[in-house]
């Protein structure tokens, strides 16, 4: 079987004082999973977006097309502060009645946020696919869903 798995769109929460411009935050490139195939329903597999791009996986998953990482602009920030992003919590992508797919190990980078002095950065970001096993099969299709993340300064 083959599946094609991405993010269709996310959510982001933000933290700011009223004093500052509007933080905002601009998605450039979607993380995405690309499209793969899960040989083996009784073994969790495994597809890894690192933030540098490069797309791995496991001996149980075989890769067709690479995924890519995520990216973002960040605007509106005060300048020359360091910030942190959390994930809020771990996600799930999904297609009508199949098993869900666990996203987790998200990875955000540069290791050092930091805005400038006009209040702007850009990040990237990676994350992991992983099947359930325990025989659980998955329909082709494209598998979608959100994640939740907080910037704060």
């Amino acid at each position: 079987m083959c599946m094609r798995v991405c993010f269709l769109f996310l959510i982001i929460l933000f933290y700011a004082s009223p004093s500052q411009a509007q933080l905002t935050i601009t998605i450039t490139q979607q993380l995405e999973f690309g499209t793969h195939v899960f040989k083996d329903p009784n073994r969790v597999s495994r597809v890894t977006i690192q933030p540098n791009g490069n797309t791995t996986a496991d001996v149980d998953t075989v890769i067709l097309t690479p995924g890519q990482r995520g990216e973002f602009d960040l605007t509106g920030g005060p300048p020359n502060s360091a910030y942190s992003i959390m994930l809020d919590f771990d996600s799930d992508l999904s297609l009508g009645g199949n098993p869900i797919i666990r996203i987790d190990n998200f990875r955000f980078r540069p290791n050092t946020l930091q805005t400038n002095g006009a209040g702007e950065d850009n990040f990237r970001v990676g994350a992991r696919a992983r099947s359930l096993g325990g025989g659980n099969v998955y329909g082709d299709g494209i598998y979608s869903g959100t994640y939740d993340f907080t910037v704060q300064f």
